[in-house]
């Protein structure tokens, strides 16, 4: 999970949840990663969940992202990888490399969609172009093994 979470101090607690009361979707995200780690507060999952999906369904994709870890990883929700999956997708869509990488390993691995090499390798190669390593590494890996079929070319 990416957890981007601003040092944590009762007085941005505070700010956080004047603006939380106000639907700042990214005061939400915050919040949401300060229940999801514990930290300035007592650790809930169910909350940070809750505080994710109201930031997601303002499209802030950071939350989208970690929504979809929580969907994949069972966190604070039942474990869906359809719901992960299309969390995922939502927030590689808007440009996130994480969820571009999280939402390649979804097509590889068939959870939560059918398996494809082509959506494999196109949200490898976005990763990539956006500064995700992992991906490149993922690329390098799969061309190795299937010859032709993934191309680390951008």
């Amino acid at each position: 999970m990416n957890n981007t979470t601003e040092l944590v101090s009762d007085e941005n607690i505070s700010k956080y949840m004047k603006s939380v009361e106000q639907g700042n979707a990214k005061a939400q995200y915050h919040l949401g990663n300060c229940y999801y780690s514990g930290q300035g507060m007592e650790q809930s999952y169910e909350k940070a969940f809750y505080w994710y999906k109201k930031a997601a369904k303002q499209g802030y994709r950071r939350a989208e992202y970690n929504l979809g870890v929580c969907y994949a990883r069972g966190e604070g929700v039942e474990k869906s990888e359809k719901k992960a999956f299309y969390w995922h997708k939502k927030a590689a869509e808007q440009g996130l490399a994480e969820a571009q990488l999280n939402l390649a390993k979804c097509y590889f691995f068939c959870e939560g969609v059918e398996m494809s090499f082509y959506q494999t390798n196109y949200w490898l190669r976005k990763a990539y172009k956006n500064g995700n390593k992992e991906a490149g590494e993922r690329l390098n890996m799969l061309q190795e093994k299937f010859v032709g079929i993934f191309n680390l070319e951008i």
